[in-house]
C-alpha cells in the first residue's frame, strides 16, 4: 500500500508491508490450525506493523528509489527479523482469539499516522517558505517524516475510531508538526533532486 497523493506531490511506501506480509505467511504456514482467510490476514498485518519501525522510501514510477521492495525475510538484520517474528506470533495469538472472518464488511488495510500527516503536511505548506515543492521533495519530507512517526495500522471501524483520537490530542499533533518540520529541515540541508 502506497500512500500516493499526485495532486499533493508525493509517493511513499513503507517497506515494512512486505516484511509484515512475509512474517505472518511464515507463522500461518507453521501454524495449521491459523485462519488463511483475507481478514484474519490482514488483522495480522496491521497488528505486526504496528509494533515494527516504519522504514518508509520515496517510490518514482511505483519502484522505490534508493532501497529495494523487501522480497524474502532472509535479507532482513538479525534483530528486526526475531522482532517481526515475534510481533507475528503476538499478532496471531490475538487473531486466533477473537477472529472476525465471519463478517461481510471490506476491509483495507490503512495507517492512520499517514492519514495524519497529509492535512499537517499541507497546513505547513500554506505557511511554510520552503525551498522547493516538487513532488520528489514532498516525497522525501514525507519519507523523512513518516519514518520519525510510530505508525497506528487498522482495519476495523473501531480501531478507526481509535486512531482518530490522537487528532485531537495536542501531544501526538505536536509530534506530527515536529517530525514534519525536522523533514524539511533535513530535505533542505541536503538540497533538492538528490
Amino acid at each position: 500500500m502506497a500512500l500516493k497523493q499526485e495532486d499533493q506531490g508525493y509517493d511513499v511506501h513503507n517497506r515494512m508491508e512486505e516484511v509484515a506480509v512475509l512474517v505472518v505467511k511464515k507463522v500461518v504456514e507453521e501454524d495449521k490450525s491459523a485462519c488463511t482467510c483475507p481478514r484474519c490476514q490482514l488483522d495480522m498485518e496491521a497488528l505486526v506493523l504496528n509494533v515494527l519501525p516504519p522504514d518508509y522510501v520515496v517510490l518514482e514510477n511505483g519502484a522505490p528509489v534508493g532501497k529495494s521492495l523487501i522480497t524474502s525475510l532472509d535479507i532482513l538484520e538479525r534483530e528486526l527479523f526475531h522482532h517481526a517474528l515475534a510481533g507475528a506470533y503476538r499478532a496471531l495469538d490475538i487473531v486466533k482469539s477473537a477472529p472476525r472472518h465471519g463478517d461481510d464488511v471490506e476491509i483495507s488495510l490503512r495507517n492512520y499516522t499517514e492519514d495524519m500527516i497529509v492535512p499537517t503536511l499541507q497546513e505547513i505548506l500554506k505557511h511554510r517558505k520552503t525551498e522547493c515543492t516538487c513532488s520528489e521533495c514532498l516525497s522525501r519530507v514525507m519519507m523523512y517524516a513518516l519514518n520519525d512517526l510510530k505508525p497506528k495500522y487498522t482495519t476495523t471501524a473501531k480501531g478507526d475510531v481509535y486512531a482518530r483520537v490522537d487528532e485531537i490530542d495536542a501531544r501526538h499533533l505536536a509530534k506530527v508538526y515536529a517530525a514534519l518540520y525536522g523533514a524539511f529541515e533535513h530535505v533542505e540541508k541536503d538540497g533538492c533532486h538528490l
